[in-house]
């Protein structure tokens, strides 16, 4: 399968994002909020950062936990009045470890957010190939091999949050930041609100 070109990345996208790095059994999960500072009064502007309101790892057995990133997410965009977007990894089948089975389990751990988030429609989801969201979340060039590679990730999320997290939630981290930048992401939302936009009834001429 030939590999997908990018789209350029933008400048940091006001939204919510909510990362996912997810498997059968464990699933990082990392949600950022956009940070408005006061420019006039009543004014607000977004400074180009983000907010880690929760972050964490899910397990197989806890839909509860699904749910409540899902819905904590959605509440959150909707009070700012800013979009939705779920980034999240995708995996496609190739190399020693991708057997039936383990393909099996990755779709089973996608399946179960995919019953959370379809509860929330106005949710934007992209999904990336790991070397995809790694080519946006690193400016630099990242080493090869599967346990180095979470190692940098791991490495940094701790330059940029200050404190040592495990490798499921530095990826879903670096999976989030990945989005806020990402081409694919400010196509989808312009794309959105175009379709928003034309859905909206006509109003009626008074007679």
């Amino acid at each position: 399968m030939p590999k997908r070109k990018l789209l350029p990345k933008v400048a940091p996208i006001e939204a919510v994002f909510l990362g996912l790095d997810t498997s059968k059994l464990l699933t990082g999960a990392v949600l950022l909020v956009p940070n408005l500072e006061e420019r006039k009064k009543r004014s607000w502007k977004f400074d180009g950062t983000y907010e880690r309101t929760m972050f964490g790892v899910v397990k197989d057995a806890e839909q509860a936990l699904r749910e409540e990133y899902v819905q904590a997410a959605a509440d959150e965009a909707e009070e700012l009045g800013v979009p939705f977007v779920i980034v999240a990894e995708e995996w496609t089948p190739g190399g020693r470890r991708m057997t039936f089975k383990t393909i099996q389990g990755l779709g089973v751990g996608w399946g179960r957010w995919e019953a959370e988030i379809m509860r929330v429609p106005q949710a934007i989801v992209i999904r990336y190939k790991p070397a995809e969201w790694r080519e946006l979340a690193f400016t630099w060039r990242y080493p090869k091999g599967r346990k180095a590679v979470k190692l940098f990730a791991q490495s940094h999320i701790k330059s940029l949050w200050g404190f040592d997290v495990g490798e499921d939630i530095a990826e879903a981290g670096c999976i989030a930041m990945a989005g806020t930048q990402s081409g694919e992401v400010a196509e989808a939302i312009a794309k959105a609100a175009t379709k928003a936009a034309t859905k909206k009834p006509k109003r009626r001429k008074a007679s």
